[in-house]
């Protein structure tokens, strides 16, 4: 059934939609939530808040996520129709997007979502750079899981030439009580 909802959706709702907004539904797709501004850093355009307001009217699944309404979000179960449909009219268009949000969210102070957009366009040098300036604050804070995937996600040769995100592993791995791993870690020669 749900293969039959996605196929009402994409041939009922999304083929029917005027280009421009088809395409801004699907490059804001690949954010967990989003504003105008940001919209605008994705598309190129700077009709962020009438698109998202055309998105409103035609009742497109999107959430307001604060009383101001400048924050959205769209229906977890659209997001993930709209992002595959990204992927299989766009193939490649992704990465750029997503490297696109990291930047921006970065500029914004949103550092912890730029992060995760740096790390899913690739950008291995722009996101380690930024693992490296959050990790100890958001160590100390005991946001241990966010910097423990961070660095999961990062390439060992990477975490193995910069003493910081090294330092940061070994405070991870003493916080979720495995102090082999951690020990072996200090242990190397530096």
């Amino acid at each position: 059934s749900d293969g039959a909802v996605a196929d009402f959706l994409v041939h009922e709702v999304l083929d029917n939609l005027p280009a421009d907004l088809l395409d801004f539904l699907l490059t804001t797709s690949i954010l967990e939530r989003f504003t105008a501004p940001l919209a605008d850093a994705l598309t190129g355009n700077r009709d962020g808040a009438a698109m998202i307001g055309r998105v409103e009217a035609a009742n497109l699944f999107l959430i307001a996520l604060d009383r101001d309404r400048s924050w959205f979000r769209y229906h977890a179960l659209f997001a993930d129709l709209l992002r595959g449909e990204l992927a299989r009219r766009r193939p490649d268009g992704a990465t750029a997007l997503h490297l696109a949000a990291a930047r921006w969210l970065a500029g914004a102070g949103f550092t912890s979502e730029a992060v995760d957009h740096a790390l899913r366009a690739g950008d291995t040098a722009l996101a380690t750079g930024m693992v490296e300036a959050l990790c100890m604050p958001l160590i100390t804070s005991r946001s241990i899981a966010q910097v423990r995937g961070w660095l999961a996600r990062l390439p060992d040769a990477v975490i193995e030439a910069r003493p910081r995100l090294m330092l940061a592993q070994v405070w991870v791995h003493f916080h979720t009580s495995q102090p082999g791993p951690g020990a072996r870690i200090l242990g190397r020669p530096g």
